[in-house]
This record gives C-alpha cells, sequence and structure tokens, in this order.
C-alpha cells in the first residue's frame, strides 16, 4: 500500500489518518511505501521519524519492511528504506515554458526596472518576514506577489506569526507583518487557485524581466534537506540574479550541481546559518543593495553577465542523470 504525506516545511498534514493507514499497510500487507509528494522535506524535522519509531516499536513492525519515496536529495537513514527521486519536473515545466513563449533573458535597462522581485504563493514565517520588510521599506524598488487573505482556509492556515517571534523577530517585527498582511494580497499575476500549479508558477517568468534580484524563499528551510524548486529555477533560467532563503548550505550545493552564485558582489554568510540568523544576514544583503545607486546596479549586473550566462547553460543541460551522480549513487 502507498501511502501520501503532503507536507511543509516543519508539518505533516492529517497526519492522524496517515498513521492509521501505515499501520493498517504493515498489518495488511506486511510493507508500506510512504509517498512524500514529490516533495523534500527533512523527515526528522517533520517528525516522521519519530513517528515511525513509535509505531515500529509499539507494534513491533521491522523498519525495513517501510519504504520512504522522497525528492529530497540528502535524505539518509539506516533503518528505514529511502527512495530519492531528482526533482526534474519544474525544470522540464519552466524549460517548455520558456520555449514555447520564446523568452528572451534580456532585462530592460537596469537604470530603470525594479531592484527587488519577489513571489509567494503560500505564507510563512521567513516569508512574511521577508516580504513585509521589502514592502514597508522598499515599495518603490519592488515588484512581486503575496497572496493572503483572511477570507482563505488554505491562507489562514499559513500565517504563522507565531514562529516569527520564535525564530527571533522583534515586535515590531510582529506588527509590521501585522500591517502588511492586513493589506495582502499583492498581487500581479492571475493566480485564483492554491496551491500554485505549474502552468501558473511558469507564467510569473514575464515578470522577471523588470527587476535586478530575485528575493526566493525556497519551500523547504529547516534541517537536512536539498529540494531545489520552480522558485529557484525561476531566476537562472531568466539569468536573474538570486538572494535565496533555503535550508543550510543550499547554495554549496547548487555548486555542487556547477551553478556558480553571487559571493563576488555581496556575502552569502547567511547559506551557512541556521533559520534565524539566515534571515537577518538576508535583510543585511537587501539593505545593502537599497542602498546603493542606480549606476552602481547597473555596473554590478553587467559584472555579473558571464555568471548568469554560465548557470543558464548549467539549467539547460540538467538531468535526473546529474542529480542521481551528484547526490544519489
Amino acid at each position: 500500500m502507498r501511502v501520501v504525506i503532503e507536507n511543509a516545511n516543519s508539518t505533516m498534514w492529517n497526519i492522524e489518518t496517515k498513521v492509521a493507514e501505515i499501520i493498517y499497510s504493515l498489518i495488511n500487507d506486511g510493507e508500506v511505501v510512504i509517498d512524500l509528494n514529490s516533495e523534500g522535506p527533512c523527515c526528522e524535522y517533520i517528525g516522521l521519524y519519530d513517528i515511525l519509531d513509535f509505531i515500529c516499536e509499539k507494534f513491533e513492525f521491522a523498519k525495513s519492511d517501510i519504504t520512504i519515496e522522497t525528492d529530497n536529495l540528502l535524505e539518509n537513514n539506516v533503518c528505514y528504506q529511502i527512495k530519492k527521486s531528482p526533482p526534474v519536473y519544474d525544470i522540464h515545466e519552466i524549460t517548455k515554458y520558456m520555449s514555447k513563449n520564446k523568452i528572451t533573458n534580456r532585462k530592460s535597462d537596469p537604470l530603470n526596472f525594479k531592484l527587488f522581485g519577489t513571489f509567494v504563493g503560500r505564507a510563512s514565517w521567513v516569508r512574511i518576514w521577508l516580504s513585509s520588510l521589502l514592502w514597508k521599506k522598499y515599495p518603490d524598488k519592488i515588484i512581486g506577489t503575496f497572496h493572503w487573505n483572511n477570507t482563505s482556509d488554505f491562507h489562514l492556515t499559513h500565517i504563522e506569526l507565531d514562529k516569527m517571534i520564535r525564530f527571533g523577530a522583534s515586535f515590531d517585527d510582529v506588527k509590521r507583518a501585522s500591517e502588511f498582511l492586513n493589506n495582502a494580497p499583492y498581487e500581479i499575476d492571475k493566480v485564483e487557485t492554491f496551491p500554485i500549479l505549474s502552468n501558473q508558477y511558469s507564467d510569473i517568468i514575464d515578470h522577471y524581466n523588470n527587476f535586478f534580484v530575485d528575493v526566493v524563499c525556497e519551500t523547504y528551510f529547516s534541517g537536512s534537506t536539498f529540494h531545489p524548486t520552480e522558485k529557484t529555477w525561476r531566476s537562472i533560467a531568466t539569468k536573474t540574479p538570486f538572494i535565496i532563503h533555503a535550508p543550510t548550505d543550499f547554495l554549496k550545493n547548487l555548486r555542487k550541481l556547477g551553478f556558480k552564485t553571487f559571493n563576488k558582489w555581496w556575502s552569502e554568510a547567511y547559506d551557512d546559518c541556521d533559520d534565524a540568523a539566515r534571515v537577518e544576514k538576508i535583510i543585511e544583503i537587501i539593505d545593502y543593495l537599497a542602498n546603493l545607486t542606480p549606476s552602481e546596479i547597473q555596473d554590478m549586473y553587467n559584472d555579473m553577465h558571464d555568471t548568469l550566462d554560465h548557470n543558464y547553460k548549467i539549467f539547460n543541460s540538467l538531468s535526473g542523470e546529474t542529480f542521481r551522480r551528484t547526490f544519489i549513487e
């Protein structure tokens, strides 16, 4: 039996029902496949191993009879069977969209476009923290979306203001976040259904010629995981510089795939930090860039061309074999 567990960075949905399905399968089939829905959470961080350990101890099931299917390229466990899949679906969808729509990857004059882009379809404490700061401090320098309203059960589930405080936000930060949410949604796209699916997340690419740097908030950012999604690939495919809030060593793992990052132009020390410190260091970069003159931004962008072209070529050469060779085999 296959048990699909929908999940987020630190959450598994409907876990009580899923536990019953896991036990049922182990009793009746002698085995179970836990399908993480083509996503890449850290199983330890979301608490999956604790649950499975309890089930196996309580009912004397063999851990080797449990297989976990995941797109987290770093997932490992000596007790349970781990089957990892390369996260290539989003790459194929973006490549197909860009080819069909003849995207040129040529930005307009850097002196005229916005400084920051950021696109959020589902709130999290990190996304609320960074987005509220960007729209509050630099409203004339940002283009993007933040889909949230208090009439939607989907959006209300992901408010997470309590986690902002737990991870080090000040009460002023939370106040700013509350004011930001009160004025949400911020929309420049036509998305009406959530979660945002492939044909919709590709449409956002049309806006990438209108800003300098993408402030990316990846889906998974806690624990041991590497699961790059369309949020990262959009930047690379459109030759856009990026700052990425993601798990520790995310940039390091991108470089293992052959990509270059942007430590020549700003500090990427955030890649070595835990959740709270990572946000603070990203805010430092945002403030640094916001205080540069338009001509300084233009010079920086011109200096990045070789790096952006290199990343674009690597992106178009990625395959499942690349991921397997680098992280799985």
